[in-house]
């Protein structure tokens, strides 16, 4: 009985630390973005991604945002850069004066292989 409770230990902590691992690569957004964009149905984004050692940006990533309510999604190609930072950048062809999740998506590469890592969504009203 005891070793299976040792095993039931050791299988959670791995688990912990597994996500502790992959918690580093997740898009997090600068202070008070998303927001409101310029333009008529546009919100902007901007953030970084603090990559954990091995991981680096393919210079590709994702704006994804639809209503808060459900409905569409809406997605827009954004650059992020060799350092994990990316925007200010734009997603716009939403309806104006609507609340919109807003979710960034970036992809990293460790080796040969590459992952998405999303942002938590946020939400930000399309002008």
């Amino acid at each position: 009985m005891k070793s299976i409770r040792t095993m039931a230990l050791a299988v959670a902590i791995l688990m912990v630390c597994a996500g502790l691992a992959l918690a580093i690569n997740k898009p997090i957004y600068d202070t008070g973005y998303p927001k409101t964009g310029n333009n008529a149905g546009e919100i902007l984004v901007k953030g970084t991604t603090q990559m954990d050692e091995g991981w680096t940006p393919t210079g590709s990533g994702q704006i994804v945002a639809w209503p808060v309510g459900g409905g569409a999604t809406t997605s827009q190609s954004i650059s992020v850069r060799a350092d994990g930072t990316w925007g200010e950048a734009s997603i716009g062809g939403l309806t104006s004066g609507t609340n919109y999740n807003v979710v960034v998506q970036v992809t990293l590469r460790a080796g040969t292989g590459a992952q998405v890592f999303a942002s938590d969504p946020k939400q930000a009203v399309a002008k």
